[in-house]
């Protein structure tokens, strides 16, 4: 640039554009090359300020810059040699064409080498496979290309090393004379235990279809190989490649053995790539592969995928169909079969091809005698077919066979309901609108006299309740059909349900289910005595209210039978006993009163506005009445508690709530729960005084405990007044969510008792010593991160969550503590192999924290590297070390990228001149 300086302006509106007072490139490449073209004149210690981090690495922004200088400066120079020594992943990002072949070679083997050694993988956060297949030149590379099918060919050769190899080897256009190598080596390493690992298997198919090696020598042994038909096994790939093969000798057989693989495979969406391979069947393999899918038992489930395969199946016979009668034959069998097992989606899909070959008539007309014909040893597929491809045509000729005396009246009731199952429900109402016209009423659709009588029967059981003459007459009517004065419950239930000649009959049937709701299991009805029992009033009463214990929430509650439970709960409130009408069990549950109970139920749902005494009163039955009523609602629509907030001055009702609270008696829980929830609902701080007896009461069960302490918490209550409750404390109990609950406000609240507590339980059986030292951490405290590092392979997964989070909150401004926690954390995690566990998503937030320190502390980078450094060189390879590398290399990526974060070009352009190095332009 500075040669052209003269004739600058020139030239300045083909390269540069304007914005605001700055000229800028028209293309960053155009300003990299001059760059990279300037830099090249320096010497090597100039190049080194510009172009490298403090830490030796190139930065990041300069990438591109670099691609074009190490093509600029001097091969045997000592930048070249600089990055092959310190920072090989920056110089593959690059294609180098003047640096010696062999030196780019060496270094491609030693970063294969590098992975080798370190069971890892090419990474896509440092450098490609593609990055590496461009700096070696591999398409004219034989040196290289041949040390990759060395790699391959060793026996016993670790999955990553044979990842590796296969994947820069996919990015070869062909595979050219060195085809009789790798195709065989291929074949075989398909065979490979854990050969889908990384997706290898799927690149070395793929590699068969991108070289086009479709000979029917690789399609046979690709067929054969048992390993690709594995629930991981790359079949779309497989698929994909006979497609593309065009492939004219596939057999029916093979394509269900991939329909059967695809059934098993974990990868949901793949399985369209089969529907090419149908499309290359013959006719005869056709009916072959149709024949193998049709079902034997009902175990197959229904999926979308398989019903859009024989969708494809039928419009691939019907461009097949040439009236061979074989076609035909296989798709009847398979809709019959289909329907048999409860696969109906299935048999639907070949509607189609009767339809479009114009078998239609004829097919209808010989399935339907042959189903005819068989029909005394009738199953549930009869008629399948005909009810499925009916048109107007067939059912009229069903209509003539039907007056000619040929089908009986039952069979044409059982074909009408086929036509419902194959969901013709069209030509189904226009044949029984015929039927109708030529035999009368008989075949006539009864269901709006079965709603009728079904409608009347649900009326009359609402109407005895307010009629007991009715009711007594209906129970009358029952026993007299029964014809015995002494019945069991459970032969009323025979007859009711089970008795093909009960009459149909509303009062009947409401007296049966009268009497069977008002019997006990172990005890007969007695007709004399179950009569007397209705006409005595207090049990009359009792009957009624039982009834409307299950009745009272139905949406078809008449009107009248409302007003009746209404006038009910306003006669009877004053005779309401709310004392001593809830009770504690000894086994620590309660019994109630049932009318008590059935008043409050009653109010509630029907707002019913009784004195003010009572409903006070009512707040002891909080929490017991809350239900969700079959008509649906929001629970809260039937609390107590809405109900009372409804009708009383909201001052008064707290003051109740507030009373009950501070009596400190026997509450029972599930009110006492429901009082909290109250309190806490309406913010009522001052409740919160009320609380601590509860918490520090050891008769209080630990779930109104950890419902009381959240309430209490979220007042704001004194963290000082429950302090007590700390002696309650049991962390190694079967039952201790409330106990560590507790612990846990403690420590927000950064209460020194509870830490000298927690020291109490260091060691002890049962207690969870890794949840114990993250919350001893929150102090401060080393011997917490020495618990957790001592029982952290013995920990639950459920710590996952905990350690993430209480890694995450560390502050690193104890960078050296923080670093040996970090690092001693990472060593027994990765050393324990946990990663496949459960504990996965840690590796991230450990990392993330490294990046974090070194963020503030520039100078532990080192300290960092060198400590994980040798974690890897002394922990034997596992799973989780493996997959550990991966976050290490990204974290030295986003390390160098937040080093690079502050270099703009216009700093740049100063820290150039300040050197000297650039002159004003």
């Amino acid at each position: 640039m500075s040669e052209n300086r003269k004739s600058g302006r020139r030239y300045k509106n083909s390269f540069f554009y304007q914005e605001e007072n700055e000229w800028r490139f028209e293309h960053n490449n155009l300003q990299e090359f001059l760059a990279a073209q300037y830099i090249a004149e320096l010497d090597w210690e100039q190049q080194k300020q510009i172009i490298l981090l403090d830490n030796g690495k190139l930065k990041p922004k300069w990438l591109n810059a670099f691609s074009f200088l190490v093509n600029i400066a001097k091969p045997s120079g000592e930048l070249i040699q600089y990055f092959i020594e310190k920072d090989i992943d920056s110089l593959v990002k690059t294609e180098p064409d003047k640096v010696d072949r062999t030196i780019r070679n060496d270094v491609f083997k030693g970063i294969l080498n590098k992975h080798k050694a370190e069971d890892s993988i090419i990474w896509n956060k440092t450098y490609t496979e593609q990055d590496l297949y461009n700096f070696v030149k591999l398409e004219k590379n034989s040196e290289v290309i041949e040390f990759l099918i060395t790699e391959l060919s060793v026996e016993n050769a670790k999955q990553q090393v044979i990842s590796n190899a296969v994947r820069v080897l996919s990015h070869l256009k062909s595979s050219g004379q060195y085809l009789h190598k790798i195709q065989p080596l291929y074949l075989v390493l398909l065979n490979r235990n854990g050969i889908h690992k990384y997706g290898c298997s799927r690149e070395i198919i793929q590699s068969f279809s991108k070289w086009k090696l479709f000979s029917k020598e690789v399609k046979d042994q690709l067929i054969a190989t048992e390993n690709l038909y594995d629930k991981d096994g790359p079949l779309s790939s497989l698929c994909h490649y006979l497609a593309d093969g065009k492939f004219d000798d596939i057999t029916g057989e093979q394509v269900h053995k991939l329909v059967e693989a695809f059934s098993e495979q974990r990868f949901v969406g793949s399985e369209y790539s089969l529907f090419d391979v149908v499309r290359l069947l013959s006719k005869e393999e056709l009916i072959n592969l149709i024949v193998a899918e049709t079902p034997a038992n009902n175990k197959n489930r229904e999926r979308t995928w398989k019903r859009d395969l024989y969708e494809v199946l039928g419009i691939q016979a019907i461009e097949l169909y040439d009236s061979d009668s074989c076609v035909t034959k296989a798709i009847i069998d398979f809709v019959y079969t289909s329907y048999r097992f409860h696969e109906k989606e299935y048999g639907k899909q070949f509607k189609i091809f009767f339809e479009r070959t114009e078998q239609v008539e004829s097919v209808f007309k010989s399935c339907f005698l042959r189903d005819l014909n068989n029909s005394s040893n009738r199953r549930r597929e009869y008629f399948i077919v005909p009810a499925l491809i009916a048109n107007q045509e067939c059912l009229d000729w069903v209509i003539e066979m039907y007056l000619g005396g040929k089908i009986p009246d039952k069979l044409i009731w059982y074909f009408i309901g086929v036509l419902s199952i194959v969901e013709n429900y069209e030509k189904g109402r226009v044949f029984q609108e015929k039927l109708s016209l030529v035999a009368g009423r008989k075949f006539n659709d009864d269901t709006s006299e079965l709603n009728s009588f079904t409608t009347r029967v649900e009326q009359l059981e609402y109407e005895i309740l307010l009629n007991r003459k009715l009711a007594i007459a209906c129970v009358k009517k029952a026993f007299g059909f029964i014809k015995r004065s002494r019945i069991s419950r459970e032969d009323l239930i025979e007859i009711r349900w089970s008795d093909d000649n009960i009459p149909k009959d509303p009062e009947l049937i409401v007296g049966l289910e009268f009497l069977i709701t008002h019997s006990d299991n172990d005890e007969e009805i007695e007709k004399d005595l179950f009569l007397e029992r209705l006409s005595n009033e207090d049990q009359w009463e009792d009957i009624i209210l039982d009834k409307y214990a299950y009745a009272y929430s139905s949406n078809n509650l008449p009107r009248e039978n409302i007003e009746w439970i209404v006038n009910w709960c306003k006669t009877n409130s004053c005779k309401v006993n709310f004392e001593g009408s809830l009770t504690k069990n000894g086994d620590g549950g309660y019994t109630y009163d049932n009318k008590t109970a059935l008043f409050v139920q009653f109010a509630v749902f029907f707002n019913v506005e009784i004195e003010e005494n009572i409903m006070l009163e009512m707040t002891g039955w909080m929490g017991i009445n809350k239900m969700i009523t079959s008509g649906g609602g929001n629970i809260n629509d039937y609390r107590v508690y809405a109900y009372l907030k409804k009708h009383l001055n909201i001052e008064t009702l707290k003051a109740r709530i507030a009373e009950n609270i501070r009596k400190e008696s026997d509450m029972i829980e599930p009110v006492l729960v429901e009082h909290v929830e109250v309190v806490k609902e309406e913010r009522w701080t001052e409740a919160a005084e009320y609380l601590p007896h509860y918490l520090n009461s050891p008769y209080v069960k630990r779930y109104v405990r950890r419902e009381v302490l959240d309430t209490y918490e979220f007042l704001g209550g004194d963290c000082e007044m429950i302090l007590p409750s700390l002696k309650l404390v049991e962390l190694g109990g079967s039952d201790n969510y409330y106990d560590w609950n507790l612990v846990d406000y403690f420590v927000k609240h950064k209460r020194p008792e509870v830490l000298e507590f927690m020291k109490t339980q260091v060691d002890c059986p049962n207690v969870d010593q890794v949840k114990l030292g993250i919350y001893m951490m929150n102090y401060g405290e080393r011997q917490g991160a020495e618990l957790i590092l001592r029982n952290l392979a013995n920990a639950q997964l459920n710590e996952r969550e905990s350690l993430q989070k209480m890694v995450g909150k560390m502050e690193p401004e104890n960078s050296e503590f923080l670093i040996d926690f970090l690092t001693g954390l990472f060593s027994v995690y990765a050393g324990g192999n946990m990663g496949k566990d459960g504990f996965g998503s840690l590796f991230p937030v450990i990392f993330e924290k490294f990046l974090e320190i070194i963020k503030r502390f520039p100078q532990k980078e080192t300290v960092i590297y060198s400590k994980l450094d040798k974690i890897f060189e002394e922990i034997p390879h596992n799973e989780t070390i493996g997959n550990a590398r991966y976050h290490y290399y990204e974290l030295k990526e986003r390390v160098n990228i937040e080093k690079d974060k502050e270099c703009t070009i216009r700093q740049a352009i100063n820290e150039l001149r300040g050197m000297g190095i650039l002159n004003e332009v």
